[in-house]
């Protein structure tokens, strides 16, 4: 049988229904799969700071470890450097370098051209201050810190830095103590002390 598509009677076939909700449910269903996948990716990026932050404060406290080492065999006194730890404690210049940061490594195949390396180019992501302090110092006192700030993750509501103290601990302050503690390394001050709630944050930034 030929169907006679110029006859008025004939009525073209038209779509059905349940195709027009079946491709809006599948619509639906990939904006929910996008929308899932963009948390999913923003929660393992903020999984991948946090780790990174908890090693940049791991590296801290091995720091704080090695001048405490040194401090031993050294009368008391923390080590004026960072180069002095790598030429006289068991420290990697990977220990130097917070995985938060751009900074590399200083490359060497021995302790003398690693220190070459440093001494020559950027591959400190700390700044250390202990340099003329005892190992006897105030625990309010900072030994090293961060000099790039981590910006806010998980549950940090701020940017902040990690700071090494004279006790040994390590502690993640927010922008505003960074900033004082910033501001004393720049003017010279010694010993740096960290700042208490009633210090007012320096102007200036790292």
């Amino acid at each position: 049988m030929t169907l006679d598509y110029r006859n008025p009677m004939h009525q073209p076939t038209q779509p059905s229904k349940g195709w027009g909700k079946a491709i809006g449910w599948s619509v639906g269903v990939l904006v929910v799969l996008l929308l899932l996948a963009m948390v999913l990716l923003s929660s393992m990026g903020r999984a991948r700071e946090t780790a990174k932050r908890v090693m940049c404060s791991s590296c801290l406290k091995q720091i704080g470890q090695a001048a405490y080492l040194y401090s031993n065999d050294h009368g008391g006194q923390f080590p004026p450097d960072f180069t002095t730890m790598l030429q006289t404690q068991d420290i990697t210049a990977e220990v130097l370098t917070c995985p938060s940061s751009d900074v590399y490594k200083a490359p060497g195949a021995t302790t003398q051209q690693i220190v070459a390396s440093m001494l020559a180019g950027d591959h400190l992501s700390y700044a250390w201050t202990g340099a003329g302090l005892r190992n006897d110092a105030p625990a309010d006192v900072v030994l090293a810190f961060d000099l790039e700030r981590h910006v806010p993750k998980d549950g940090v509501t701020t940017t902040g830095i990690n700071v090494l103290l004279g006790d040994g601990t390590v502690e993640f302050v927010d922008e505003a103590t960074g900033k004082a503690i910033w501001a004393q390394f720049v003017s010279g001050a010694r010993p740096i002390r960290l700042p208490t709630a009633a210090t007012p944050a320096a102007p200036s930034s790292p």
